[in-house]
Order: C-alpha cells, then sequence, then structure tokens
C-alpha cells in the first residue's frame, strides 16, 4: 500500500508504506480531454492513478506527473518535496512516458539519472522527426530504452509521429534497447505495459515486456503443458490485483 502526498503543482507521489528508501517510476501521462478514457475521465493523471497495480508499492515508489504539458524540472521538483514530506529516498530511477507523456521524456531520454526509459505508445518529439527521416543517431536511445507501440493507432491525425515511430524503434534496437510494435489500441498498450510492470517486479527490475515463460523442465514439471502453467500464473495474478481494489 502506498503513503501519499500531493504537491500543490498537483504532481501525485506515492511512496511505500513502511520504507525509507528504494526505486522511484516517474510517470508522464496522456493529454487530457472528454472521451480519451471513458465516460467519466478527463485526466490522464487520473485514468493511470486507477490502473496503476497496487502491487508496485511492494518494490518502488511512483511519481505521477498532473500533465502531459509538465517538464521534467517540474516533476522533479516537486517529487523531491513530497519525498522530504514522506520520508523517503530514491535509490534509483525509471522514466515512463505514454501518449503526449512522451515528449517530456524523449527531452530527457539522454539523462543518465534514468536506470531505464519506458516509452509506451508514446508521441515523438517534434526535434526527432527531421532527425529520424535522415537516419541521425539521436543521443540516450540506448539499452536502458524500452519501447512498445502500435503506429496505426497515429495514422491520419497524427502523420509525424505515424512517419517517426518505426525509426524511432530501429535506433532504439540499434543502440541495445528493446522496441516492438504491437497490434493494441492505446489504451490497452498502457494497461499491459502497467500490468507488465508489476509482473516484472520478482525479478527485481521493472519491464513493460511480459516476463519470458519459464520452461517445464527448468520447473521440475517435466512435460506438464506450458500454456497450461502460464495460464495459472496470469490467473493468480490478476485475481490479486482485484482483491487489492
Amino acid at each position: 500500500m502506498w503513503r501519499t502526498y500531493r504537491a500543490p503543482s498537483g504532481d501525485l507521489i506515492l511512496v511505500p508504506k513502511g520504507s525509507s528508501e528504494g526505486p522511484v517510476l516517474f510517470i508522464f501521462p496522456g493529454i487530457d480531454g472528454p472521451n480519451l478514457y471513458g465516460k467519466t475521465i478527463t485526466s490522464g493523471a487520473l485514468y493511470i492513478q486507477t490502473v496503476l497495480p497496487k502491487s508496485l508499492s511492494s518494490f518502488c515508489a511512483v511519481v505521477i506527473a498532473h500533465s502531459s504539458l509538465v517538464s521534467w524540472r517540474t516533476l522533479r521538483d516537486s517529487s523531491s518535496l513530497g519525498f522530504r514530506k514522506l520520508g523517503y529516498t530514491p535509490t534509483r530511477s525509471y522514466l515512463m512516458g505514454f501518449s503526449g507523456g512522451g515528449i517530456p521524456v524523449q527531452e530527457v531520454i539522454a539523462d543518465p539519472l534514468f536506470h531505464k526509459i519506458f516509452l509506451v505508445d508514446a508521441s515523438v518529439h517534434p526535434k526527432f522527426w527531421k532527425a529520424l527521416s535522415s537516419g541521425t543517431p539521436i543521443e540516450g536511445l540506448d539499452g536502458r530504452v524500452e519501447m512498445v507501440f502500435n503506429s496505426t493507432n497515429w495514422k491520419g491525425l497524427f502523420p509525424d509521429t505515424y512517419r517517426s515511430l518505426g525509426p524511432l524503434a530501429q535506433q532504439v534496437i540499434r543502440g541495445g534497447g528493446r522496441a516492438e510494435e504491437v497490434t493494441s489500441y492505446h489504451l490497452k498498450i498502457l494497461n499491459d505495459s502497467l500490468k507488465n510492470l508489476a509482473l516484472s517486479i520478482t525479478s527485481g527490475e521493472l519491464s513493460i515486456f511480459p516476463p519470458p515463460l519459464v520452461s517445464p523442465h527448468e520447473l521440475g514439471l517435466g512435460s506438464f503443458p506450458l500454456n497450461l502453467i502460464a495460464g495459472i500464473f496470469l490467473w493468480i495474478s490478476r485475481r490479486r490485483e482485484l482483491l487489492k481494489r
């Protein structure tokens, strides 16, 4: 469970109960607006609060920017205030940007402060468009970066991001990071990424990708059906999340 602090700026700081130090995940949400997150939610930050897995509190603190328009510097300052109020010292920093929240993340993507950086069906920063179209390397697209996207979600209304996502993913992969295109719709990519973050904490390292399946032989189960094992594991994980809500 969490201890919480709402900064004067509106940013939300969540700290694990009983912990005085540990990792922190900074999240920049998608844009605000009607009909983007269902019938009743118009805030990208509020949507993330409603779907954030509570089990993350066993691993790290979480800071949710109140808007996709917030700069990293502003979020850093408000989180520092919150950590002082809550008596928590970050030991390792993760950074995540969803949709429009990918813009402030990409502005600081080269900062070595961040242990890992997650781009979740994220917009592409305008300053990257020209570089990507010409194949110019972008600083910071290295082994720390994980990227999941569906370019068709951006086709039509956002042609620059649509054209840039493939080249961006290629640079991430060449830099040693991981990038995968999926067929899911926009919000489902976010929901799945958050669920995967929660599943990954058992390895001691956050990831927006599903944890690798363990073979039956590694589990000492001989030829026991692997898909049945995976199904049982996922059912238990989701059941725990539902019980905690």
